[in-house]
Formats: structure tokens, C-alpha cells, sequence
């Protein structure tokens, strides 16, 4: 099984020491989101309640986790995310989330660098570009 978004809005900003990427079915009137993030500084309060990593969102804050992510395969009109189960039941979503791009924004190559970026060290992350 498939979570699916119909991504008609991307976001890929870097603001206040926060990289952010994701997609929304609508620029103004969102209704579904899939959002990653991370902060360029965690301090210690951060680490010691494992606020740390790449923090996922699907939809609303409350269905959200903190790493998870095992994968992320890009086309170019689409792009998928793997997710573990654990994080799949926190966020309320299949393992597997696809979101079909219709945001002209998204170019796929810019994409991949953006997120190796926002992923930086983190282990077991792959990031593939099929095209």
C-alpha cells in the first residue's frame, strides 16, 4: 500500500537556521502536506529528548517523527519516500509515501542536492535520481 498527495506546491527554503522541503496539495488552501525539516543547531536539550535529525510531518503537527526516513527516489514527475514502520504509524501513513509532482518549480536534480543537503550526515538515508 501507497500514502499518495497530489503535490501542486513545493516548498525548498532555508530560513532562520531551518532547511525545509515538502510538498501541499494547494499554495494557499493546504489541506494535505508532507514537510521534512532540520535545524543547522541542536543543543544539548535538543539531543537529550531526540529532537535531532530530520523531523517529518504529514498533515498536521501532532502526525509527525524525528528521522525515519530510509529513502527518498526522484523522477520527474514524482517523488517517493520510504519511511520505517514506526515512523509510517506515527505519521498515520503507509510505508511508502508518493507524491505526484504538478508544481513547475520542481526541477528533480536541484531536488536530490536540496535534500542531500537537508538530510546531511544522517545514516541510511539514500537519495536516488531516476531519470
Amino acid at each position: 500500500m501507497t500514502t499518495k498527495l497530489k503535490g501542486n506546491a513545493l516548498c525548498m527554503q532555508v530560513e532562520e537556521g531551518v532547511i525545509q522541503f515538502g510538498f501541499a496539495d494547494d499554495e494557499f488552501d493546504v489541506k494535505e502536506y508532507l514537510l521534512l525539516s532540520r535545524s543547522f543547531e541542536i543543543d544539548d536539550q535538543d539531543r537529550e529528548l531526540r529532537l535531532e535529525g530530520v523531523h517529518i510531518e504529514w498533515g498536521d503537527q501532532l502526525r509527525s517523527a524525528y528521522g525515519g526516513v530510509e529513502a527518498v527516489i526522484l523522477s520527474e514527475h514524482q517523488v517517493i519516500f520510504k519511511v520505517d514502520r514506526d515512523t509510517a504509524v506515527r505519521l498515520g501513513t503507509e510505508e511508502t509515501i508518493e507524491i505526484e509532482v504538478a508544481d513547475a518549480r520542481y526541477y528533480p536534480k536541484g531536488a536530490a542536492m536540496f535534500l542531500a543537503r537537508l538530510f546531511g550526515e544522517e545514516n541510511g538515508v539514500t537519495i536516488t535520481y531516476v531519470g
